[in-house]
């Protein structure tokens, strides 16, 4: 049993007495075309409830994935979520996507968001959310990658900021040979609430 004490980050707590139902359907286009190789049309529903039938969480998702050239992907889902917390059920839209890209032989490029609502768990609310995670790559040479990432997260309640960060993270790697590497990280975590 959960109390006012219990703290999610001190460990996995795995959730018991649910079930869980989920459906997908997928098409795949492919083509030998210059700018493209396939696009995905994809959708999926999922349903989480407690054994006794009462609603955890359902969602119904549509989607299309595209993979090109330069070793390019992208994709955009949109999502219809109901979630049952404290008793109360909110109904929720969102829309994720990815974009991604190989400019050159030792760059890549990257770029996902999330964005839609989502519930303010500590005070059982729900709000509008942004989230931006951009980063780039690149390879020195066989033995040296360097990335720098960005993520950028908001969350706004009943048209009052709830919290804003942004966490910038640099690492460096040196791969000595197949089973051994030397990783150095750099983070700078600017929150406000």
């Amino acid at each position: 049993e959960i109390d006012e004490g219990f703290r999610a980050d001190s460990g996995l707590m795995p959730q018991v007495g649910m079930r869980n139902y989920m459906a997908a359907l997928n098409r795949t286009f492919r083509s030998d075309s210059s700018w493209w190789n396939s696009f995905t049309l994809a959708t999926g529903m999922g349903r989480f409830e407690k054994i006794d039938g009462e609603l955890i969480n359902q969602f119904l998702d549509l989607g299309i994935f595209y993979s090109g050239t330069r070793q390019s992907n992208a994709a955009i889902f949109l999502r219809k979520e109901s979630e049952r917390y404290l008793g109360i059920e909110y109904d929720m839209v969102s829309s994720m996507g990815m974009f991604s890209i190989k400019p050159t032989n030792n760059i890549r490029l990257s770029l996902d968001y999330n964005v839609g609502n989502r519930i303010d768990y500590a005070n059982g609310r729900k709000g509008n959310r942004v989230r931006t995670d951009s980063s780039i790559t690149w390879s020195l040479n066989k033995n040296i990658q360097t990335s720098y990432d960005l993520t950028f997260e908001t969350m706004d309640v009943e048209e009052n900021q709830l919290y804003t960060a942004f966490i910038h993270q640099f690492s460096a790697r040196y791969q000595f040979n197949t089973r051994l590497f030397l990783r150095t990280l750099f983070q700078y975590v600017d929150n406000s609430y």
